[in-house]
């Protein structure tokens, strides 16, 4: 795969064992994944922003998957955001949604939802659905 097209998620969940599920279903759809426990890892991390989505549990001890997102839009990136939660509340699906997010997806997750909406946000439709609506 050339490196322009090279499609890496980046994936910030506290649990190893969901960490280690959605990494190898992501993987096995020929996409790079980069797994963090904390938001600190991930922010840690020499992160690209081109050609990736990051996936992030709503619910974190930290920071919140929605403060992360703030922050790096704050910062000037601009990921496509995937939440994903144990415990679904309308309130926070709407914030979420508030917030910029590509989707929202309740614990366990269906992997080919989930597929299907990194396919959906790594196109650049979202982009040209934005693009629309304006």
């Amino acid at each position: 795969m050339k490196e322009e097209s090279r499609r890496v998620i980046y994936l910030i969940h506290d649990e190893e064992p969901t960490r280690q599920r959605i990494k190898r279903m992501i993987r096995s759809a020929g996409m790079d994944v980069r797994t963090f426990a904390t938001t600190k890892e991930f922010l840690d991390y020499d992160y690209e922003n081109q050609n990736t989505c990051l996936l992030v549990q709503v619910e974190r001890s930290g920071h919140t998957g929605l403060e992360l997102q703030k922050k790096l839009v704050k910062q000037g990136e601009h990921f496509p955001v995937i939440f994903i939660t144990s415990f679904y509340s309308k309130e926070i699906r709407d914030q979420t949604k508030k917030a910029g997010a590509v989707g929202y997806l309740k614990e366990p997750v269906d992997d080919q939802a989930l597929l299907d909406m990194i396919q959906w946000a790594l196109t650049g439709k979202r982009k040209r659905d934005r693009n629309i609506r304006s």
